[in-house]
């Protein structure tokens, strides 16, 4: 990868409380990475979770966390928001995969990208994919704060 993660928040315009999260799943899962007893892909994993999320701002509510949006404001980030709902839609999954492409990145890190889904989560537990269970594991791990404990919420 040419660019710095860091290099591509600040091209996408994405909001520091999302590359918080983002950066805390991609730790979480580089310990589990670092931990776990059969090898994995960890670079696959740490890529996916570092840009999952990118484009979440499409179904942000952006009155929910007003610290969020300083310094630059919430004018600004509505703006942000309206660049993203022409550029790439309505659906934020969707958002994050043509971002994903536009970055010309490994596509075999969409298919990970795709196991984040909330929807799978009992598919994946109930599978033998650690991929898919480290990735809805880190994610469910980190809230807009910081990370959490798993009986959390």
């Amino acid at each position: 990868m040419s660019k710095t993660i860091s290099d591509i928040y600040a091209e996408y315009k994405i909001m520091r409380g999302l590359q918080d999260h983002m950066l805390r799943v991609a730790a979480v899962a580089s310990m589990i990475c670092d931990n776990f007893d059969e090898p994995l892909p960890k670079e696959k994993i740490i890529l996916a979770c570092l840009l999952h999320d990118m484009g979440n701002i499409i179904k942000s509510d952006l009155s929910y966390f007003p610290d969020f949006l300083q310094p630059e404001g919430l004018e600004y980030w509505q703006g942000v928001q309206n660049e993203y709902f022409e550029k790439y839609g309505r659906d934020e999954h969707e958002a994050t995969i043509k971002i994903i492409k536009e970055l010309n990145l490994a596509v075999d890190i969409i298919p990970a990208v795709n196991g984040f889904k909330f929807s799978l989560l009992c598919d994946h537990c109930q599978g033998n994919n650690f991929v898919n269970k480290i990735l809805n594991y880190v994610d469910n791990r980190v809230d807009p704060h910081g990370v959490v404990s798993s009986s959390h919420g």
